[in-house]
């Protein structure tokens, strides 16, 4: 009779330490860092950088070298930048040409504003009174 207290004390104490564990295991395998997929061939999981090269022949599993995948993203990152640039510089251009309209846009309100007073000091003035 006093077996059943210490297994059931041992129970209550080694039972949730053992589910705990295995929700960790189970979160590891199954989460990816940012930017890394995992693979899983048969028995063996890998993680992988996303956007490398792999390639199956049968139950061979071969992937890019890590000197061929750094150079790829590099090219890549190198055109994004060379598109990002030539944004930038048609997006100064288009800026530059709208300065350049605002200022004449101003300077037809001026013209404007000096015909419209010009206008008003010429023309002779209203009565109160109708005839």
């Amino acid at each position: 009779m006093k077996r059943i207290p210490v297994c059931l004390i041992a129970f209550i104490f080694i039972f949730p330490v053992c589910v705990v564990m295995a929700e960790g295991y189970k979160d590891s395998r199954e989460n990816a860092p940012e930017g890394m997929k995992k693979i899983r061939q048969g028995n063996v999981t890998v993680l992988v950088p996303e956007g490398q090269k792999i390639t199956k022949s049968g139950s061979v599993t071969t992937m890019e070298s890590f000197r061929q995948y750094t150079v790829k993203r590099f090219l890549a990152a190198e055109a994004r930048a060379a598109k990002l640039e030539e944004a930038q510089k048609k997006s100064a251009e288009e800026i530059k040409q709208l300065k350049q309209l605002v200022v004449d846009l101003r300077k037809a309100v001026t013209e404007l504003k000096q015909k419209l007073s010009a206008g008003q000091e010429g023309s002779p003035e209203r009565t109160g009174g109708r005839k």
